[in-house]
């Protein structure tokens, strides 16, 4: 099976407000952190889940793009990709951070066809 993670930012009223599937994101490191919790959506699928505050959300992000220089992520071509990505989560988790008060992120499990 594959997996994909999701973030989803709530505003202070409880919307979403934004959403970013970070493709540079380790869906393996996630699923073994403790803060994640499994459920099933979709019958027999297994997805995680943790809602986090905006300090956790920080942690993460930077150790994730620190990954993001590395691996099949340092080539020029996924570079280009990533990069705006990049810059819009740190907007988020930094300049604009009053604006939020608090983070999901799911890790999605699917049928990838292999």
């Amino acid at each position: 099976m594959a997996y994909e993670v999701e973030i989803h930012g709530y505003s202070k009223d409880g919307s979403i407000v934004f959403n970013m599937k970070p493709s540079w994101w380790s869906s393996d490191r996630l699923i073994r952190d403790d803060r994640f919790k499994s459920f099933e959506v979709n019958r027999g699928y297994l997805d995680y889940g943790a809602i986090l505050p905006i300090e956790e959300m920080r942690v993460l992000h930077e150790n994730f793009k620190n990954d993001a220089k590395t691996g099949i992520y340092s080539s020029t071509e996924w570079q280009k990709i990533i990069k705006s990505d990049i810059e819009e989560l740190d907007a988020v988790l930094y300049e604009k951070s009053g604006d939020y008060s608090k983070f999901s992120v799911d890790v999605n499990e699917w049928e990838s066809g292999f």
